[in-house]
């Protein structure tokens, strides 16, 4: 996983089609707080898809629902949204090079803390237990 953040010029539903052409994801950044939180949402992924207890059939919507918290894609896609023109791009399995081109996007340096509180964890590794 590859993990940028970027400032990009086109419309926001140009950008999605580009990140459906490649296998990537762009998430507002306020979604992310850490590292952390991006390396439990992998984790929780694989773990899925190993244990068949995957709800997306692809990695990066699971993926997806894991770090937002959320069981239904369309709701993880709505919060995690970027905004405006800036986001995080998280790559899967693509050349960062043609996706930033694709996009007519630059790298921004990135403030992403290492660490995560302990809230934001649980609420990820929670989110699955059914009341």
């Amino acid at each position: 996983m590859i993990v940028a953040l970027i400032g990009y010029n086109t419309s926001i539903e140009e950008a999605l089609k580009v990140c459906d052409n490649f296998d990537a994801l762009l998430i507002d950044p306020p979604s992310i707080k850490s590292k952390d939180e991006l390396d439990l949402a992998w984790f929780l992924a694989e773990k899925s898809f190993k244990d068949k207890k995957n709800i997306a059939n692809k990695f990066k919507y699971e993926f997806l629902l894991w770090l937002t918290g959320k069981r239904d894609i369309t709701s993880a896609m709505k919060i995690s949204m970027p905004k405006n023109n800036v986001a995080f791009l998280i790559l899967f399995n693509s050349d960062k090079k043609k996706i930033l081109k694709a996009l007519n996007a630059k790298e921004k340096k990135s403030e992403l803390k290492k660490e995560a509180d302990a809230l934001s964890l649980e609420h990820m590794s929670l989110s699955r237990i059914k009341d």
